[in-house]
């Protein structure tokens, strides 16, 4: 698909979260161009820990600032990306974090025909507690967050010009991600995944492409997981937890196909839909093989207003309840600009996690709102809520939890 400006390469395919309304501009420094943006927030939450009972509260500041470097040449680009995350809890400075990513993202059009992307990336993250491998009640057994590192790599080649009528691309990419604290519990999380796709596309009317999309990723785990006493030992055998020991490692292979389409220039939307197969290397896991769906469709009724529709159902890997998650999403997000100055956003979401070799089964529903007001081209100030609720059999997983955030985002 032939690139058609900067702009478009850096809201697709480097994919790098721009600030709401904000219209950063950048500096010419010779042959690249340098684009400085700060968020900044002020959050109460009351349930940082998204705790059935004995919820704690607590004021969160975050600040947020990104650093991009571009250099574009016709429609070759590369940009070099820094965006980090420093947060301050009022409840305890043992919940702080200071997160770092530091992104490459490339396109190479080598003619109007062929175009190569890539992307690699190197981070410091955190889970906080009371999600990943503290969900529930287990976060209150940690002192601190979980902190990990990630690092992945994608590569992409295109064949095949915007008006086409047969196209095909490849895509490969890798990522790992190693946890550095709480390593008792965080050491059977580590894993490394290796993904490859193919798809071919063929043009059905001016404005509408059907395609066929094959992938598979090899999922490896550095260790299989395991309990440990008191004393730091491995328990090999506990009754009623019969796949303890048992490695997670897999193979998911997925057949899709789907349509693409623009109508009117007031409708576009990508939907697809497959047969999923995940094959675990420890036969005591249960193979799984279910219907997969992949939906995205944009409504503008006006310039000024629009709805997107989602809904997906794909596999997630465990925290550590059963083997794997097989989570289904949907949601409706309607954004309004009242003036050139004045904007809104609200968004519907529902869900149902159904975990494999495990009873759990959890609901998920959520809801939020913003408005934002653009003070200048380089200011935004915006304030949201926000509202998650999980209903889950299994009680422990139960929370309710909302959100209320005061937001500046700022650029040159």
């Amino acid at each position: 698909m032939r690139s058609k400006s900067l702009v478009a390469v850096l809201g697709t395919v480097i994919a790098i979260p721009a600030l709401a309304a904000t219209e950063p501009q950048a500096m010419d420094l010779g042959p690249v161009k340098f684009v400085p943006t700060l968020g900044l927030s002020q959050t109460y939450d009351d349930n940082i820990f998204s705790q059935p009972e004995g919820e704690v509260d607590a004021w969160i500041s975050r600040v947020k600032p990104q650093l991009q470097f571009i250099a574009q040449q016709d429609l070759n680009i590369l940009a070099l990306t820094y965006m980090g995350d420093y947060g301050l809890f009022s409840s305890g400075s043992q919940d702080n974090y200071d997160d770092h990513t530091l992104s490459a993202d490339g396109v190479l059009e080598a003619n109007d025909q062929n175009r190569f992307t890539l992307a690699a990336s190197l981070a410091k993250l955190h889970d906080p507690r009371g999600t990943g491998g503290s969900e529930g009640i287990i976060a209150n057994s940690r002192l601190e967050p979980d902190v990990y590192d990630a690092t992945g790599y994608a590569l992409g080649y295109d064949f095949g010009r915007e008006d086409a009528i047969l196209g095909f691309a490849l895509s490969a990419g890798q990522n790992d991600v190693e946890y550095q604290n709480n390593r008792q519990e965080t050491q059977f999380r580590d894993r490394n995944d290796t993904d490859y796709g193919f798809k071919v596309s063929g043009r059905l009317a001016p404005k509408t492409k059907l395609f066929v999309e094959l992938t598979r990723k090899d999922i490896g785990y550095d260790f299989a997981p395991q309990l440990r006493d008191a004393n730091g030992q491995i328990i090999s055998v506990v009754p009623g937890i019969p796949l303890l020991g048992a490695s997670l490692d897999s193979q998911e292979q997925n057949v899709l196909v789907g349509a693409e389409w623009e109508a009117t220039g007031r409708t576009t939307g990508t939907i697809k839909f497959g047969r999923l197969n995940k094959d675990f290397d420890a036969s005591a896991r249960e193979d799984a093989s279910f219907i997969n769906w992949e939906a995205s469709v944009l409504w503008m009724p006006r310039t000024y207003s629009s709805f997107t529709f989602m809904a997906n159902k794909a596999p997630q890997e465990t925290n550590g309840t059963g083997s794997f998650i097989e989570m289904s999403s949907y949601s409706v997000d309607w954004t309004h600009d009242w003036s050139s100055y004045l904007h809104s956003s609200v968004n519907l979401g529902m869900g149902k996690d159904t975990f494999q070799n495990d009873p759990r089964e959890d609901d998920r529903e959520s809801l939020s709102a913003s408005i934002n007001y653009d003070v200048d081209t380089w200011m935004n100030i915006g304030l949201g809520y926000s509202y998650l609720r999980k209903d889950s059999n299994n009680s422990l997983f139960d929370y309710d939890r909302s959100q209320l955030m005061l937001s500046f985002d700022v650029s040159l």
